[in-house]
């Protein structure tokens, strides 16, 4: 089993969501192997005695992703730290292999949420539209892109069209490089600096700054890797001291 330590920054919310037209979601995810399935645990990390150890399970960070023959993602499933279902989501593809709609249930299997996947002329999606159970229109994602193909901007928006918040991605070959967050009122809320291990492609380190370049987060990971290359275990270290994690994954392959 291979290791590699590597620099991480975490604790801001927000999404590294990629638009890519890659049609096989185990390519989009960074996954290798013929994966059916991936199952993910995330526990508390405590320092005893120079090292890190794995405490109990946190109350967020458990799920469930399923992958058809293609390598297309079919179902998400989270859960709770005591393995009860919390939200279940299905992704439907069209005849040439592309997302068209995902369905978000409750642990009933109630309908949540439906959302609505409009492709352009190069099947880039360029909005994600969301209903709610009466089907009546929510937020929606609008994405625009370079002329590499590569999003550069995404906005959230209400039913009206009324932008809540969006951000800026600049792009170093297919990664993220840089990630600006504006408010509504187009005023700069955070910057975001990653950088990725060369061979393994995982993000290696995450620094959130504010306007006035006050650190927001900073966090130290190291990964254990599977023999086809997937991370396993992945230790999140806040360097504040606020909140340090592992996550344990579990990979089932064809």
């Amino acid at each position: 089993m291979k290791k590699v330590c590597l620099i991480f920054v975490l604790g801001w919310i927000c999404s590294f969501e990629s638009h890519s037209q890659k049609k096989n979601t185990l390519d989009e995810y960074n996954l290798k192997g013929n994966v059916v399935s991936v199952h993910e645990n995330t526990y508390k990390a405590e320092y005893r005695s120079d090292k890190w150890e794995v405490g109990e399970k946190d109350w967020t960070g458990h799920g469930q992703s399923n992958f058809d023959k293609e390598g297309n993602i079919t179902e998400l499933i989270e859960f709770d730290q005591n393995d009860r279902i919390l939200k279940r989501h299905i992704f439907k593809y069209d005849k040439d292999g592309f997302v068209k709609e995902s369905i978000t249930s409750d642990s009933a299997s109630k309908l949540i949420t439906k959302q609505v996947h409009v492709r352009d002329s190069k099947n880039r999606v360029e909005t994600v539209k969301s209903y709610d159970a009466k089907g009546e229109p929510g937020l929606a994602k609008i994405i625009e892109y370079n002329e590499s193909g590569k999003p550069i901007v995404e906005k959230l928006t209400d039913g009206k069209g009324k932008v809540f918040t969006y951000h800026k991605s600049k792009w170093e070959g297919d990664s993220i490089e840089v990630q600006s967050h504006y408010s509504s009122s187009n005023e700069l809320e955070a910057t975001i600096y990653l950088g990725r291990d060369k061979v393994t492609k995982e993000i290696t380190e995450i620094l959130i700054l504010r306007p006035d370049n006050a650190i927001i987060n900073d966090i130290g990971l190291c990964y254990d890797f599977d023999e086809k290359g997937n991370w396993i275990s992945k230790l999140s270290v806040d360097r504040a001291g606020r909140r340090s994690t592992f996550t344990k994954r579990r990979f089932v392959y064809r």
